[in-house]
């Protein structure tokens, strides 16, 4: 942590037209920020009881605005927020209204702005970090600021830790158990399309269906489940209800997620259009199965999927296990991570990794490959295509006269140093992430692959060439020990090369 810690503001806001999903997601951050010791803020309107219990439960702190975005008042409330923060706060924004301006009224008052996103839907993000959770987004361009981050895919999944780290519990039962949940609203009453088609099944079950608590129709939910094996729960401890259940009936948001960490074989249908890129994304990759979007779905459909899962033994524990590979829940805290080590203004090696690039690698070190700034610098300086880029990463881990290595700071892939062999010497490339850059990286890498790659190709002598010019690379090799070899030109640009001897 650092030695004094950024506060995190969180604003998002609530209610039946809303949902509490963003203020959900926020605070699975805020647990995660105060477990490391910072202190965290929700500022937020239509804030339900529930949440607020939430909330203080963890020890976040709550300002409730009077009215939620687009509010005329919101984003001086938000300025003034960030000027009684202290230095360079941080503030993470998730909502669908949140526009460009918004972020950039937060950046331009002092803070680092965060924001959570499920589609693109700006045409530009004025943010320092950019977080899309979901399943597929690893794919997908977003039109960011040179010196900002993303954060992409499941990997960063913002869920509680009581729910991430929840071992399944469930037992061999004569009725199987189903959850049902259809997140903190359910504008379209996909949880009574979903009581009605249990009451169709042919198999026997014990269902409990939770309502969000933004659900105004908890009442008539509970008198359609009367006479059946189905119980209707406002608040529940999902956690243990996802540990006990046999199969669950889901939306497509945060609970699909949190459903796939906890390896409950889910049922998929969409009441969003947003949820619908990662819910189809997970079905592809078999974690869960999707019906389609529940405003399309008949009672009949739904009651036959759920018959064919809940008489499918093997596709139940071939979902599970896709599930828990697909999100293993500890996203929240890796997203604490890289917010603190972009918080520090310089990082030491206790806050760096060095490990071999392995395939998985791959797209992280395209995106830093393509940064216009690596780019500008490189003897190739047009954009690198995706499947060149492939091709070439695959053949860089596969030669023998090739060691590959990826830097992480807080879990994100900074930067990267390789080297090539050739006779009795090996040539250094290095670059690092727009977002970590000034911060020693170039340094702690040339002096953490040094000896490694000495040993490991066998060679006298390593070389490493900077295009001028190029001050901040020069003074990384300075400061890791290298010594100028000369000036050279190369294809036709010129060159400084330094040299680390091997002895």
């Amino acid at each position: 942590m650092p030695a004094e810690a950024p506060l995190l503001l969180l604003r998002a806001d609530a209610g039946p037209g809303i949902g509490s999903g963003h203020v959900s997601r926020l605070l699975s951050l805020a647990e995660a920020w105060i477990d490391a010791g910072g202190r965290a803020r929700l500022l937020t309107a239509g804030l339900s009881a529930e949440m607020s219990l939430r909330a203080g439960a963890l020890g976040v702190e709550i300002a409730r605005l009077p009215a939620a975005h687009p509010a005329p008042a919101d984003l001086a409330a938000l300025k003034a927020a960030i000027a009684a923060a202290g230095p360079k706060p941080w503030v993470a924004v998730d909502g669908y209204l949140f526009d460009a301006a918004y972020y950039r009224g937060a950046r331009e008052a002092g803070a680092r702005v965060l924001a959570v996103e499920d589609v693109p839907r700006l045409p530009d993000y004025p943010v320092d970090v950019f977080l899309n959770q979901n399943a597929g987004a690893e794919t997908l361009s977003y039109p960011l600021p040179p010196e900002a981050l993303p954060l992409l895919g499941p990997g960063w999944a913002l869920l509680r830790r009581n729910r991430s780290e929840a071992a399944p519990s469930r037992t061999p039962a004569q009725e199987p158990r189903i959850l049902v949940s259809f997140g903190g609203a359910d504008p379209g009453d996909a949880t009574g399309l979903a009581i009605r088609a249990l009451k169709r099944l042919k198999s026997p079950y014990r269902a409990l269906v939770v309502a969000g608590p933004d659900n105004p129709r908890l009442a008539a939910l509970t008198a359609l489940a009367e006479g059946s094996p189905i119980v209707v729960k406002k608040a529940v401890n999902m956690a243990v209800e996802m540990g006990s259940s046999d199969a669950a009936l889901l939306g497509g948001g945060v609970t699909m997620l949190e459903s796939c960490a906890a390896g409950l074989p889910s049922l998929i249908a969409t009441v969003a259009a947003n949820q619908e890129p990662g819910a189809s994304a997970l079905s592809r990759g078999g974690a869960v199965r999707l019906l389609g979007r529940a405003a399309d779905l008949s009672e009949e459909a739904v009651a036959a999927a759920l018959d064919g899962l809940l008489g499918d033994r093997t596709g139940r524990e071939a979902l599970a296990r896709q599930g828990r590979l697909a999100v293993d829940g500890r996203g929240a805290a890796r997203v604490a991570a890289a917010l603190l080590a972009l918080s520090e203004p310089r990082l030491s090696s206790d806050w760096v990794r060095l490990r071999r690039a392995v395939p998985d690698d791959a797209l992280e070190v395209w995106r830093i490959a393509n940064d216009p700034s690596v780019r500008a610098h490189s003897f190739r300086r047009e954009p690198i295509p995706l499947a060149d880029h492939l091709a070439w990463f695959r053949a860089r881990l596969e030669d023998e006269n090739a060691r590959f290595w990826v830097i992480e700071a807080g879990f994100v892939v900074a930067g990267q140093v390789r080297y090539a062999r050739s006779g009795d010497e090996a040539e250094v490339h290095y670059s690092v992430r727009g977002a970590f850059r000034g911060k020693g990286l170039g340094t702690l890498a040339l002096e953490q692959s040094r000896r490694l790659a000495c040993r490991e190709l066998g060679v006298k002598r390593l070389t490493g060439a900077v295009i001028s010019p190029n001050e901040p690379s020069e003074r990384s090799f300075v400061s890791a020990g290298w010594t100028r070899k000369g000036d050279e030109t190369r294809d036709g640009a010129a060159c400084a090369v330094y040299e680390a001897s091997c002895s």
